[in-house]
């Protein structure tokens, strides 16, 4: 038998504005949310920063995953390749969040 939708769905949230990341705390706290997806180039464009990483590696994915840690929710974020491939591989851009903080997030809570 097929289960219905609702019992096989999921709510992701994308958070990619500068308006979204203003009002965190209120988003996050909304009840049923499953998973947040951390949107990089349009965050980025959003914010007026050069280069989509810088997002990445300037502490905002690090700022939104402690909060998100708090709260038990598991986050995730897109643009960067798999490790040895793409244009920009992943371990060019990784290294530069290796932070205590970010790295306890990325663990299970």
């Amino acid at each position: 038998m097929a289960r219905p939708l609702a019992a096989s769905s999921q709510t992701m949230l994308l958070l990619e504005t500068p308006a979204a990341l203003a009002r965190i705390d209120d988003i996050l706290d909304v009840p049923g949310i499953d998973m947040v997806h951390i949107g990089l180039n349009d965050m980025h464009l959003g914010m007026g920063l050069t280069f989509m990483f810088e997002v990445l590696s300037g502490g905002l994915v690090e700022y939104i995953a402690a909060k998100c840690h708090l709260r038990h929710i598991p986050y995730g974020f897109g643009g960067i390749a798999r490790i040895g491939h793409g244009m920009l591989p992943a371990e060019c851009i990784i290294p530069a969040a290796r932070s205590p903080v970010f790295l306890q997030c990325l663990q299970e809570p």
